[in-house]
């Protein structure tokens, strides 16, 4: 489960009611997940989950207005609830349910990847994860069932492909599982918050929902899973190398669509409010589209990824140029190249007339990259001058001391040096008055 159920995320959308019931399902999901199994598990939080607890919240027509004050404040994350007091059964739920299906992702990263930082979270989150398992056990789901169902998976990823189906046949086989183990969840939650009635109802929900989530992962990652040398049907049915065709493409479209208008059809045998059913609809539906029709992106080595990041560069930098000729036009061209590589996706959504835009940010980035060039020279240089003052000052003293030491070597060894009091006597003729070290004394031959 990874997020199908996102939210609209929008100002307008920000102050309706669904923006409200939405929050507070995320926000007391979160919190009901510190609060029961330490507050790292709330980085596990995702939006399928918060579906979950808000179609349980639905299905017992909760009034959430009855909910104590720390599940109240939305986007306060530090404001927590009062653990003495009441904590909604559909909340709780879902962040069982959270715990319980990160610990299948986490188990089933290190079965693919054997890596230790997996292992290592595995045992860090040891403890939720037995607590988590007690809970549902409590509320009538016995855990194993869901191994059960994971070992199914491993099981049929690693025998022999089925021929002779169709690839809708051969997706919902490989589907299964995981549509399993989502109705087991659903049709559980029915049960916990007091609705067995329903539980039939959301079990086929779960199921519905379940497949969806596998084949839509599955057509997210071919690329990826070619390059990572995994297990994917669609490359088995396609026997693909690379990426799907788009004749390939428009098929296994169609067919997810299919499958999201028969989750959209086991939604509304719940029974409630069309606006209920046409608001979780449209969340469904424009999520679906938005994965479906991303650009593909096939993974490649790392060389390749910077070769090819630039080549596109270049190309995307030549629709914003038109002409390089002066030294004007050359800086134009590099500095673009830059906005776009620092920001690749300027180019989805800047036309050839809002370059200016481009230019705009890219004069405030060069601004910023120079002005914090200026003050590491000037900081440099400042270094430099107070070394180069320092380095001056011990020269001159080491340059005294030499020419003393050089007057020594190469003055009359048979005569001492030219004293004052010689000097200045009447003696020596022909001192003109001892300088510095004799400096002044010619051709002293008096005997000091």
């Amino acid at each position: 489960m990874f997020g199908l159920m996102k939210p609209e995320k929008t100002c307008s959308h920000k102050h309706t009611n669904d923006y409200r019931y939405h929050r507070m399902h995320y926000c007391g999901t979160c919190k009901t997940l510190g609060q029961e199994f330490g507050q790292p598990t709330r980085m596990m939080l995702n939006f399928d989950i918060v579906f979950l607890s808000e179609i349980l919240s639905h299905l017992s027509n909760e009034n959430l207005e009855t909910w104590q004050s720390g599940f109240q404040a939305i986007n306060k994350c530090f404001t927590m609830p009062d653990k003495s007091k009441h904590t909604p059964v559909s909340l709780r739920y879902a962040a069982a349910t959270n715990i319980v299906l990160s610990e299948l992702k986490v188990d089933d990263n290190i079965k693919d990847t054997h890596s230790r930082t997996w292992k290592f979270t595995r045992l860090l989150l040891s403890k939720p994860f037995r607590k988590a398992k007690t809970q549902f056990k409590n509320w009538g789901l016995d855990t194993n069932q869901l191994w059960h169902w994971i070992k199914k998976q491993s099981a049929l990823e690693n025998s022999d492909i089925p021929k002779n189906k169709t690839l809708s046949e051969l997706l919902e086989y490989y589907a299964e599982p995981t549509a399993q183990i989502t109705a087991l969840i659903f049709e559980q939650g029915a049960v916990t918050v007091g609705q067995p009635n329903h539980q039939h109802e959301m079990r086929q929900l779960g199921y519905q929902f379940g497949r969806l989530v596998y084949i839509l992962d599955a057509f997210e990652d071919v690329e990826k899973d070619i390059f990572n040398q995994q297990f994917n049907p669609l490359t088995h049915f396609f026997n693909i190398d690379k990426t799907l065709t788009n004749n390939q493409l428009t098929e296994v479209r169609q067919l997810i669509l299919t499958y999201q208008g028969e989750a959209t059809q086991q939604l509304n045998q719940l029974l409630f409010s069309e606006e209920i059913i046409e608001h979780y609809t449209v969340r469904l539906y424009s999520n679906i589209t938005d994965r479906i029709y991303r650009n593909r992106k096939i993974p490649m080595p790392f060389e390749a990824k910077v070769q090819t990041t630039f080549i596109n560069i270049i190309q995307d930098t030549k629709q914003f140029i038109l002409h390089k000729l002066s030294s004007a036009r050359n800086a134009n061209y590099y500095l673009v190249s830059m906005v776009l590589f620092i920001i690749p996706m300027a180019v989805d959504f800047l036309s050839f007339n809002h370059q200016g835009e481009i230019y705009k940010w890219g004069i405030i980035l060069t601004a910023a990259l120079g002005s914090l060039g200026f003050i590491r020279h000037t900081i440099s240089k400042r270094k430099q001058r107070k070394t180069k003052n320092l380095f001056k000052k011990i020269l001159k003293g080491e340059q005294k001391l030499s020419f003393t030491l050089l007057l020594g070597i190469f003055s009359n060894s048979s005569k001492s040096p030219c004293c004052g009091e010689c000097c200045n006597s009447d003696i020596c003729g022909d001192c003109n008055g001892c300088e510095w070290e004799c400096g002044g004394c010619n051709g002293c031959s008096c005997d000091c």
